[in-house]
């Protein structure tokens, strides 16, 4: 039996950080960008399947609030962890995104160890296992 990497779904529209979060966590996950929350919400709808998605707020055609509220008002993506990535670090941003349904938000610039911490204790919480 082949046991295949977990897959993250990056939602980023700046390519220096969709490039950097692919290099910093390929080594451990699958992962797949997308520059924002229309295309991701493309690629999903194609069938496709993460186990956990990581999402920036500020995006053009559809930010990330959108993608978020998208998301758990679907019945098919709904319970994907998501984990909001942003350089909006005010309280209410923080609380509007848990509020629509973000499992945990960090705020950029983040530490790269952190960030997998903080993956590796949704997947585990999330795993279909548990």
């Amino acid at each position: 039996m082949v046991l295949t990497k977990r897959s993250i779904l990056i939602v980023e529209d700046e390519p220096m950080m969709r490039s950097f979060l692919k290099r910093t966590l390929s080594e451990d996950y699958e992962i797949i960008t997308e520059e924002n929350g229309k295309y991701a919400l493309e690629w999903l709808y194609k069938g496709n399947l993460p186990d956990m998605i990581i999402v920036d707020l500020q995006m053009p055609e559809m930010d990330g609030f959108d993608f978020v509220e998208y998301i758990r008002r679907s019945g098919f993506f709904n319970r994907l962890p998501i984990i909001v990535l942003s350089s909006r670090d005010s309280v209410d941003d923080r609380l509007k995104c848990f509020e629509l349904g973000a499992n945990d938000y960090l705020i950029k610039p983040f530490n790269p160890k952190e960030l997998k911490y903080r993956i590796n204790n949704l997947m585990t919480i999330t795993s279909p296992l548990n």
